[in-house]
């Protein structure tokens, strides 16, 4: 058995057996194992939508860039609203 060839997986059966055994302790390694299941989760998505929100505002900066180098280009503003998707309004702010 690996039990008997390696120590630590050894202390890992027996502290396993001990927690079987007593329901009580059970119960609490578990509910302390989802808890850190459950962090590690939120902490994985709190990172997917911190990158999700890094690639709009990187996109929407490179729209506002592209805007203002098509109007120092001397364009219309209806082909840059086409270009850029932005509206009149914004695309005149953008001239300030």
């Amino acid at each position: 058995m690996l039990a008997k060839k390696n120590p630590q997986v050894g202390k890992a059966v027996v502290r396993l057996m001990e927690l079987s055994n007593d329901e009580r302790t059970r119960l609490l390694y578990e509910s302390q194992q989802k808890m850190e299941w459950d962090n590690l989760a939120r902490e994985r998505a709190a990172r997917k939508e911190g990158l999700s929100e890094g690639l709009n505002k990187g996109r929407s900066e490179g729209r506002i860039e592209i805007a203002r180098n098509l109007l120092a280009e001397g364009l219309p503003v209806e082909i840059i609203q086409k270009t850029t998707g932005f509206d009149a309004e914004t695309i005149q702010s953008l001239k300030e």
